[in-house]
């Protein structure tokens, strides 16, 4: 019985971990895509409409 309950913990753990891992890849990400729009629109400001072709 013991030994289940030491499994049983060491498994929740690892998912705890592999969710806190996912949880920080995700803010990294959304962080990166937040500074990438801001750099297309501080860029975009005073360009033409032609520049967006290959992004689109």
């Amino acid at each position: 019985m013991f030994s289940q309950i030491t499994w049983t913990n060491q498994i929740e753990t690892q998912i705890r971990e592999f969710a806190k891992s996912i949880r920080i890849a995700a803010k990294q990400m959304l962080a990166s895509q937040t500074t990438d729009a801001r750099k297309l629109i501080s860029s975009s400001e005073n360009t033409d409409v032609s520049s967006f072709k290959g992004i689109l």
